[in-house]
């Protein structure tokens, strides 16, 4: 029976030695290779991402996060530029360390609701 000296578990690709040793101590080796493939997308730990909403801009977002099969916990990313002063759908892309990526759209709401605030209290009178 070959013998070898991995520890499981293998997450990533490597040439397994397998040792055979008979009763009198001779010794051959023979090779395997053991490839690990990860196909699989992460996935979106929330089915959706609730609306960011705000007054004139939004200088931060809370990054949402996915899990992935062979990597666990992934942040997600995206390529919005801060602040924002527009409302518009923020792309969120979750990718783990074999490429395998998805994404994730969340809305950001700008309302401008306040009524413009005068600088003087009060406004002298003009007598001409």
């Amino acid at each position: 029976t070959g013998t070898h000296s991995e520890t499981f578990p293998i997450t990533a690709s490597k040439t397994v030695v397998w040792t055979y040793t008979d009763g009198s101590g001779n010794t051959s080796t023979q090779t395997q290779n053991v490839v690990i493939n990860d196909t699989t997308d992460p996935v979106a730990d929330a089915a959706s991402l609730s609306d960011v909403t705000a007054q004139c801009e939004v200088t931060s977002l809370t990054a949402p996060t996915a899990t992935d099969n062979c990597d666990g916990a992934i942040t997600g990313t995206h390529s919005e530029t801060f602040p924002i002063t527009t409302s518009k759908t923020v792309v969120w892309t979750y990718t783990d360390g074999s490429g395998n990526s998805t994404t994730q759209t969340q809305n950001v709401v700008i309302n401008d609701t306040t009524d413009p605030v005068a600088d003087a209290a009060s406004l002298s009178d003009v007598t001409a």
